[in-house]
C-alpha cells in the first residue's frame, strides 16, 4: 500500500509554520511544503525495521527546501526503492512525483539502494516491476550527495564529478543573480508603445518613468525579441522621498498626471490578485513598485535568462533593458562566461542536478544556476570563446532566428576540451540533448 500525502503548499500553511518548528521536525525548513512532515511523521510511528512508502511530489529531491530531508533519509534510514516519475503524470495534478520506500534501521555501510528514473519510454500500459528490473540503477546510500539526489548511471556521474573537478560554482565567481521586476500587477504597470507613446503625448514627463521591459518568452540563446513593451517604474519610497508637505496621492497626480490616469483605470480590477490597491507587492503607495536595491544593476551589461524554457538559454544584454518576474540576469557581462553557460554540457549538467517541469522544460531557478560549475581559466585563453561569441551576436543582431548552430558546435567543441570529457562522454552528452531548438 502506497501512502499520498496532500500535497499543500508552504504559502498556505504559513500560520503553522511555528508550529512544526517548536515540534522540533528535523526535517523543518521555514519554505517546506506539507508533505516533508509526513515522510518524519511515518518514521516516528514506524517500529524498528519497520516499512514505509509514500508517492509524493518530487522536489524534496533536489529542492533547497528539501535538503534536511535529505540528510535525514540518508543518515536515520534504509533506503530501498525510489522511482522518480520526472515528467510522467501519475496524477492529473500538474506536480511531478516520485515513489519512496525506506526502512527504519540505520543504514548498513555498504547499503545498496535501488533507483528506477522513468524516461520517456515509458507508457500507460508499461508494467512497472518489468520496467523497473530493466532500468533500475543501484546506489550505494553513504555516497549519496544529501545537496542533491541525483541519480544517474556510472558513465554519467563521472561526467558530473569531471565538470565539478574542473569547474568553479558561478555562486563563487565575482557575480550575483537577480530576479526581474515583480509589479503585483503586470496589466497595470506593463504597457504596449501605442499606450506609452500616448501617455508621453498626454504629459512629456511620462517618459521619465517608462523604460523598456523584455519577458522570460522574448529571450532565446544567444538572442532576444523584444515585444515593445515598457515598464511603468515609480520606485518605492519616491513619492515620500519629493512630496514635502504635500498629500502622496496628489502629489503623484500632479507629477505624473497621464501616468496617474491610466493606473486608475485598473482601480476596480482584481486581476489574478488582490488588485491594484491592495497587492502585496507595492512600496509606500499603490501607485509604487515593491522595494527593490538593485535597480542600479539593470543599466549595466549583464547575461539574462528566462524561468522557464526547453533548455538553458543566456543572452548577453548590454543596452539597461528591464526584466520582468519571468526572466532572471546575472550582473556579469563575459562573454566568455556566456558561452559556457549556452553550451550543451552545461545544458546536461543542469538536467542532472535541477527540479523539472515534466519532459517538456526546465526551471531555471536561482539555487541550481549557482552551482553550474564554470571553468575558470586566464582571459588570454578565453579569447577564442568571445570571438565566436560575438560572431555569433552579431549575427543574431540582425536576425534574432539566424542559423548559428555552426558556431555553436565550434563552442561546444572548446567546452569539451575544458572539461576534458572523451569521445564516449561527448556521446553521451549529445545524446541526451538531440533536442537543442
Amino acid at each position: 500500500m502506497i501512502a499520498n500525502p496532500p500535497y499543500v503548499r508552504q504559502e498556505s500553511i504559513r500560520d503553522f509554520k511555528p508550529l512544526l518548528k517548536k515540534a522540533r521536525y528535523e526535517v523543518y525548513n521555514s519554505t517546506s511544503d506539507i508533505y516533508t512532515y509526513f515522510y518524519e511523521k511515518s518514521y516516528q510511528i514506524l517500529k524498528p525495521e519497520g516499512f514505509s512508502t509514500f508517492i509524493t511530489s518530487n522536489k524534496w529531491m533536489r529542492a533547497k527546501y528539501g535538503e534536511n530531508l535529505r540528510k535525514f533519509f540518508k543518515n536515520k534510514t534504509a533506503l530501498l526503492n525510489i522511482i522518480d516519475f520526472s515528467g510522467y503524470k501519475v496524477f492529473e495534478a500538474t506536480v511531478d512525483t516520485n515513489i519512496l520506500i525506506f526502512k527504519r534501521e540505520t543504514p548498513p555501510l555498504n547499503h545498496i539502494l535501488s533507483v528506477v528514473n522513468i524516461q520517456t519510454d515509458f507508457a500507460n500500459d508499461t508494467e512497472l516491476d518489468v520496467y523497473s528490473k530493466r532500468h533500475h540503477l543501484s546506489i550505494v546510500q553513504k555516497e549519496i550527495d544529501s545537496k542533491c539526489f541525483s541519480f544517474a548511471d556510472d558513465a554519467t556521474m563521472k561526467i558530473k564529478f569531471k565538470m565539478e573537478a574542473n569547474g568553479t560554482p558561478l555562486k563563487d565567481w565575482d557575480t550575483k543573480i537577480y530576479r526581474g521586476i515583480i509589479t503585483g500587477f503586470n496589466k497595470a504597470f506593463t504597457i504596449d508603445t501605442i499606450t506609452k507613446e500616448r501617455l508621453i503625448r498626454e504629459d512629456s514627463k511620462s517618459s521619465e518613468i517608462i523604460k523598456p521591459i523584455l519577458r522570460g518568452r522574448d529571450v532565446y540563446r544567444y538572442s532576444y525579441k523584444w515585444a515593445g513593451l515598457w515598464l511603468i517604474k515609480i520606485e518605492s519610497r519616491w513619492t515620500n522621498k519629493n512630496r514635502n508637505k504635500k498629500a502622496p496621492e496628489a502629489f503623484f497626480k500632479e507629477s505624473y498626471p497621464a501616468v496617474y490616469k491610466h493606473l486608475k483605470t485598473f482601480g476596480n480590477t482584481e486581476g489574478k490578485g488582490k488588485g491594484l490597491y491592495n497587492r502585496d507587492d507595492q512600496g509606500d503607495h499603490w501607485w509604487e513598485l515593491r522595494d527593490c536595491d538593485y535597480y542600479p544593476e539593470f543599466k549595466k551589461d549583464k547575461i539574462i535568462y528566462s524561468d522557464i524554457g526547453k533548455r538553458l538559454s543566456f543572452v548577453y544584454e548590454p543596452s539597461g533593458k528591464f526584466l520582468n518576474n519571468t526572466g532572471y540576469f546575472i550582473n556579469n557581462g563575459n562573454k566568455y562566461l556566456l558561452a559556457i553557460l549556452n553550451s550543451r554540457v552545461i545544458n546536461f549538467y543542469y538536467g542532472q542536478i535541477s527540479s523539472q517541469l515534466g519532459n517538456a522544460a526546465l526551471r531555471s531557478f536561482t539555487i541550481y544556476i549557482e552551482q553550474l560549475p564554470i571553468s575558470n581559466i586566464p582571459e588570454t585563453e578565453q579569447k577564442p570563446f568571445i570571438s565566436l561569441v560575438d560572431q555569433i551576436l552579431t549575427l543574431k543582431k540582425f536576425d534574432p532566428q539566424a542559423d548559428t548552430s555552426a558556431l555553436e558546435s565550434e563552442i561546444d567543441q572548446l567546452v569539451y576540451k575544458l572539461y576534458d570529457l572523451t569521445p564516449e562522454e561527448i556521446k553521451i552528452v549529445e545524446g541526451k540533448n538531440a533536442n537543442t531548438d
